[in-house]
């Protein structure tokens, strides 16, 4: 014996390393390479075959991929070298935390493979990330199907896992790459449910689950649904045996607690993730829609039976029904699974029952509101579908074990009722079957699947048939995956790799120059966008920005000084002088020939020929805070009193002595309707000015006509513009005649915004009203008398305008320039900052002042001054202020961010996890106690590891007696047997020689996946 380790020890690493492959080559589980590979191949060549750089001009960008994802990535890329904070981001729209982008977005591990590629490769990091996603899908299917599904052959659980892996869900969804991850650990959490409920094996369900949740919070959540129903399903689809091998008593009970016990242990992992993600919705998520919970139908059931075919898409806009297609063979094989006599019935039920939950759950409203979080989402409909491609091709992998037991026959039936499907439906006009490429591949498919399975269903060589099915399977998918992505660029559009690149390499040098010479804090925006993240790509801080996890306040505030915000979304357009002076824009990126800045923006600072770069510096930007007048805390852009306090007012019942009539204060509240007024009350405010400065003044000489339109006042406070004749174009024209030399300012408010057509001077200025057009638009600059017109052309049957608003406006040159000296004054002297962190002095003038941040409100921030905490409140109905209540003279700030959510979640976390480790320290420990609390089980669970050993011995025996017999009854020599029995034989060979529990135990882990407590 110590002559062996001796020799062992003195062993060459190389023969080592060698003999570990080796054994790796020839683990039982070896093949599932396979699964992983051919997929992620198939993926690999589907993007290229449609053009993906570096095989065409192509990319992976599409829909919010191209808008929003890439641009976290690259943030994402940006923390792990060192720029940025994981907690806050002044990458979007003024700042804000960014955690819940995180939680939403970026938590997969996976999402850290952007890191290993250089920063101007990000796209094909993208595509490296897609193909690794799709392989692990195959992965984990055919992991599940090793582990639970109980069935042979190798090859064929290398097609179905290919399918999983490839279905419609994974192909037109794969751009939301966040979602993914669910799809990969979706097998690895069914499979532990059911060791749970039958082996009381705890570990794989809740790290996978814990993973999910962890990897995107979102479809984390309809994880949790998932554990629920397939719960349901694993109990009482499988037979008493399966079920309780070891003769729980009360196991019903048992069972269902297990799993909620360790649901709530995976709940409680996730929420270093979950917690954040919940506080960011809280800024306005919730209130993005109004959901109606109407008990109303989705869809036609024949619209959804068209999408199982192959290459049958409709759209991933509003209208768009499940993607469900799961590859022909599952389509075929589920009714021959169904029609098999011989496997159980209540199993059988079971899977038809749960299919049926999945295609209500698509059908009715509520229900799929529910899976969603209660809301309807915006585009990309059924994001949970890929949970019932899951179910269907776990059943026709099933089904394609058993083939002998239904035989060609039931085969053919089956394959030419879907014929005659395909054709009624093509007829019938069924959307997702208008194509000429969904028809006649549907029908080739199934011919050529006909053929296999009524071969494969006869022959004993069936791993050799499997291998020729799984050639077709793949040919099937890549055609599948082709055609949906061919049809979704089609839908919305593919993006090039040029469009992403060649903005970025363009307009970054220049930001990089200022960048250099600058390095203190500040804003920066530009007027030339590709999209609204870009900062987060150019790594700057400026008021653009777009996610799901939106600050309604902020981007309301935005909106009502003049810049275009709405929805979920703000882009620096609609920028003056004043607002973005106040708002700390300190450098202006323009292209070279744009006359639309104001000149009393600031000095050209920077210029880049080759690119057609110019860069602003605003020498009025303000700092982080500022030092304000106290009148700052008494303007409100919306009115602070509630429709109760109203309501009180006009009900007051409440008297005092003398008999007069006491009434319910109200706060004092103007109601300012364009961003000139706001802006000139702001200033107003902030220097305590008894009168009103008027750094925005209205142009007087403006006239009005009606071209083919009637102008009447049938809305309150608004006019309302009518076409005479609609064939004609109507329009409302303006005749502007300014005072002064200089830039023009319009805007025009209004409750009831209907697109129109905005020209100046004959000039189009594209569209007003629209989607990002309502906001202040700069008319150039104009002369003194001289008079120039503005129209508004009607696209739609009405137009309404605010009525008593001056629409036109001009910055006054003089006052801007005293007002702004006067504020810089009291500039926050920032010394030491970081994004969630700033450090520094303010020097008041008053023994009582107010400070002014352009931080957007969020309870996360603490302040300290002079080493004090003291309490911020919101100011302007989104913006963070706090008082210094302290003698005139200098005060040292501090500003940080420590979001108490972030700070419970990761306490949470850590508690789960001591308690999941600590389940599995004491394991043995925890097997005994429940031994005594159950004395009457079957098999008392400290017994475990005997009745294991005994079953797989026996199950060798048979097998190898089966093998046996067949052997010597054949005329064949030995080595003819066929693959089927020798397959079973390795099984069983490979099940006899686990060691038991209580060894591996020993031997491998800290945290093992080994039996565990009953409730």
């Amino acid at each position: 014996m110590t002559n062996d380790v001796e020799i062992k020890e003195l062993e060459p690493k190389g023969n080592v390393l060698l003999r570990a492959l080796k054994n790796a080559k020839n683990a039982p589980t070896a093949y599932l390479f396979w699964a992983f590979f051919l997929p992620a191949m198939l993926m690999f060549v589907i993007y290229a075959a449609l053009g993906t750089y570096p095989f065409g001009t192509s990319s992976v960008l599409v829909l919010d991929l191209n808008g929003q994802y890439v641009y976290f990535f690259e943030a994402l890329r940006d923390l792990v070298y060192g720029e940025g904070d994981f907690l806050y981001s002044f990458g979007r729209a003024l700042g804000g935390e960014f955690m819940g982008i995180y939680a939403y977005y970026l938590a997969s591990p996976l999402s850290y493979i952007v890191c290993l590629f250089p920063k101007h490769a990000m796209l094909e990091a993208l595509y490296t990330m897609f193909v690794i996603k799709c392989g692990l899908c195959g992965l984990t299917f055919g992991y599940y199907i090793h582990k639970s599904a109980k069935v042979k052959g190798k090859a064929a659980t290398v097609m179905f896992s290919t399918m999983y892996a490839l279905c419609a869900y994974n192909v037109v969804y794969q751009h939301n790459t966040m979602w993914i991850d669910c799809v990969i650990l979706l097998p690895l959490v069914a499979l532990g449910i059911e060791k749970l409920i039958s082996e009381r094996k705890y570990m794989l369900f809740t790290v996978s689950l814990a993973l999910a949740i962890l990897s995107n919070f979102y479809i984390g959540y309809m994880m949790c649904f998932f554990v629920f129903a397939y719960s349901v399903y694993a109990y009482f689809s499988r037979t008493a045996a399966e079920n309780d091998p070891f003769g729980e008593r009360l196991h019903f009970i048992r069972a269902v607690g297990r799993v909620l016990f360790f649901s709530v242990i995976a709940i409680a992992i996730s929420m270093i993730i979950t917690m954040p993600a919940v506080y960011a919705l809280s800024f306005g998520k919730d209130d993005f829609q109004d959901p109606k919970f109407g008990l109303t139908q989705r869809f036609d059931f024949l619209d959804l039976f068209g999408k199982f075919f192959v290459g049958a898409y409709d759209t991933v806009r509003p209208e768009g029904l499940p993607n469900v297609y799961s590859g022909m063979l599952a389509l075929i094989l589920l009714p021959v699974y169904f029609l098999n006599g011989k496997r159980p019935k209540s199993e059988r039920i079971g899977t038809a029952l749960f299919i049926l939950f999945f295609i209500l759950c698509f059908n009715f409203n509520p229900v799929d509101m529910a899976w969603h979080g209660f809301a309807i989402p915006n585009w990309l409909n059924y994001r949970y579908s890929f949970m019932l491609s899951f179910v269907l091709i776990v059943a026709a992998r099933k089904a394609y074990d058993s083939l002998e037991e239904n035989g060609p026959r039931t085969i053919l039936a089956v394959c030419v009722a879907l014929a005659f499907a395909v054709l009624v439906m093509q007829k019938l006009g069924v959307k997702s079957m208008g194509d000429f490429e969904a028809v006649w591949l549907s029908l080739a498919f199934i011919t050529v699947y006909c053929i296999a399975l009524s071969l494969a269903s006869r022959t004993k060589t069936k791993e050799t048939t499997a291998m020729i099915v799984c050639v077709l399977v793949s040919l099937e998918m890549f055609c599948g995956g082709l055609l949906g992505l061919v049809q979704l660029d089609e839908d919305v559009v593919i993006s090039s790799y040029t469009s992403y690149h060649e903005f970025i390499d363009q307009i970054q040098p220049i930001i990089d120059e200022v960048k250099e010479e600058d390095d203190s804090f500040y804003r920066m925006e530009k007027n030339d966008h590709r999209k609204v993240c870009d900062p987060y790509a150019l790594g700057i801080r400026g008021l653009s920005g777009s996610t799901s996890t939106l600050n309604k306040e902020t981007i309301l505030f935005l909106q009502r000084m003049g810049y275009s915000s709405r929805s979920h979304w703000s882009k620096y357009l609609g920028g003056t002088p004043v607002a973005d002076s106040l708002l700390g824009i300190k450098y202006l990126v323009t292209k070279t020939n744009d006359d639309t800045v104001d000149p009393n923006w600031g000095e050209l600072y920077k210029e880049d020929e080759e690119n057609g770069y110019v860069v602003y510096r605003n020498p009025y930007a303000m700092n982080i805070a500022y030092v304000v007048n106290n009148d700052i805390k008494d303007l409100y852009f919306s009115d602070p009193n509630s429709e109760e306090a109203y309501a009180a007012r006009e009900d007051a019942e409440y008297t005092e002595g003398d008999g007069t009539v006491e009434l319910p204060e109200l706060i004092p509240y103007k109601e300012l309707n364009n961003p000139f007024t706001r802006m000139n009350a702001m200033v107003t405010a902030m220097l305590g000015a008894d009168e009103e400065i008027q750094l925005f003044k209205r142009v007087r000489n403006v006239d009005e006509k009606c071209n083919n339109a009637n102008m009447s006042f049938g809305v309150v406070n608004h006019y309302k513009y009518t076409p005479i004749n609609s064939q004609s174009d109507a329009s409302v024209e303006f005749t502007v005649t300014p005072e002064v030399d200089g830039i023009i300012y319009c805007y025009i408010p209004s409750k009831y915004p209907r697109e129109v057509k905005l020209s100046v001077a004959s000039s189009s200025y594209g569209t007003y009203f629209g989607n990002e057009t309502q906001r202040i638009v700069s008319l150039g600059e104009h002369v003194a008398a001289k008079y120039f017109s503005v129209k508004l052309t009607l696209t739609k049957s009405d137009l309404y305008l605010m009525k008593n608003e001056d629409y036109f406006w001009y910055l006054d040159e003089a006052v801007y320039n005293e007002v702004m000296a006067k504020l810089v004054q009291g500039n926050m002297q920032i010394e030491k900052y970081s994004e969630s962190y700033f450090e520094g002095t303010v020097t008041t003038a008053e023994d009582f002042s107010t400070v002014f941040t352009t931080l957007p409100y969020d309870e996360g921030w603490q302040v300290y001054v002079d080493g004090e905490k003291v309490e911020i409140f919101k100011s302007l109905d989104a913006l963070i202020a706090f008082e210094i209540d302290g003698a005139a003279g200098e005060h040292e700030v501090i500003l940080k961010y420590a979001p108490k959510a972030f700070t419970y979640g990761a306490l949470i976390t850590v508690a789960g996890i001591l308690i999941l480790v600590l389940i599995a320290v004491f394991n043995k420990q925890l097997r005994k106690l429940f031994t005594k609390l159950f004395p009457k089980d079957k098999y008392p669970a400290g017994d475990r590891e005997a009745i294991e050993a005994a079953e797989a011995e026996a199950k060798a025996a048979e097998a190898a007696e089966k093998a046996s017999a067949e052997a010597t009854a054949s005329a064949e020599p030995a080595a003819t047997a066929t693959e089927t029995n020798v397959a079973e034989a390795e099984e069983a060979a490979d099940t006899a020689t686990e060691p038991p529990a209580e060894q591996t135990l020993q031997k491998t882990a800290i945290i093992p996946d080994s039996e565990v407590i009953s409730e």
